[in-house]
């Protein structure tokens, strides 16, 4: 339906279609312009598709490679695929074409499809089962890493579902560091709660949350096996004025490959938020650990500089 329009209105069409769908502002699009010309073009070739919409990734019909590129075969098949998934073309557990389909229509060997596809199982995007082939895994959904929100909320917003699996409560005494970082006694006491944030039924984030005993006199475990910990601060009386959040990468070890249900050393996000009242005193710690194949991280900036 834009093979009457010139190139300029085309590129504009595409730049506000991206943008609407991985709701992000369009000058951002523009900063890189190399990958985004890649991904315009990859766009529109499916939104030209004169068999009109893709229903499920069996209709799907992939974009010619370029053999004479610098980027691999399987790199470019790789990115197609991950492409069409995150912007939701396709349903959950729907199958991926089989690998000869694959090859033939692209004209690719079968190794190079296999790469494509063991990459993308080991990012979680797909998942194999013996016997029947490969699907596409449940979405990820998108956390906002500048947000101030209830978490739940925003999983709902995206028509997902949360739930929460409690790990563990414990009292314990606190030590020198936390007592001079909260501002309370030594002979205080912190709580420490584990739980795991489940979104879909499936495990992606491993919360522990610290705070101190005498911030929330009488807290028992019940209290704080389901719901935010926002309930907890408003009973309690606690004020929050503002939170500072530290990101870095990791690898899960045991204890978190355990809870998240995730291979030994695979990479996951550190997320360590300090939520402060307003006398700039800190009154909650809580430490993410998140899978990263299970939810894609973004920041919205209102304005740039160029």
């Amino acid at each position: 339906m834009y093979e009457h329009l010139n190139v300029h209105v085309c590129s504009f069409i595409v730049i506000r279609q991206v943008s609407h769908y991985l709701q992000i502002n369009e000058k951002a699009l523009i900063m890189d312009i190399n990958n985004f010309i890649e991904f315009a073009n990859y766009f529109l070739n499916q939104l030209t598709r004169e068999r009109g919409p893709v229903s499920c990734m069996s209709d799907f019909k992939f974009s010619a490679l370029k053999h004479d590129s610098d980027i691999p075969l399987y790199k470019q098949l790789t990115d197609q695929i991950r492409n069409a998934i995150k912007m939701n073309l396709f349903e959950s557990d729907e199958p991926l074409p089989k690998e000869m389909d694959i090859s033939k229509s692209l004209n690719i060997s079968r190794s190079v499809v296999r790469q494509a596809i063991l990459q993308l199982v080991n990012e979680g995007i797909l998942y194999r089962v013996p016997g029947k082939g490969t699907f596409i895994s449940n979405p990820s959904f998108e956390y906002d890493l500048l947000g101030f929100y209830n978490f739940r909320d925003e999983i709902n917003r995206q028509g997902l579902e949360l739930s929460i699996r409690f790990e563990s409560f414990a009292k314990i005494p606190i030590d020198i560091f936390n007592a001079s970082m909260f501002r309370v006694r030594e002979d205080d006491h912190l709580l420490e709660i584990y739980r795991t944030l489940l979104v879909n039924e499936s495990p992606v984030i491993l919360e522990k949350t610290t705070i101190p005993d005498s911030f929330v006199p009488n807290l028992q475990e019940n209290d704080v096996k389901e719901g935010p910990f926002m309930k907890v601060f408003q009973r309690h009386n606690l004020a929050l004025h503002k939170a500072k959040k530290y990101i870095e990468p990791q690898v899960a070890d045991p204890f978190i490959s355990e809870k998240l249900g995730i291979n030994l050393g695979m990479p996951v996000l550190e997320i360590d938020r300090y939520t402060y009242g307003p006398e700039n005193n800190l009154i909650a710690r809580c430490e993410w650990t998140v899978r990263g194949d299970q939810c894609r991280h973004f920041i919205n900036l209102d304005t740039f500089n160029i």
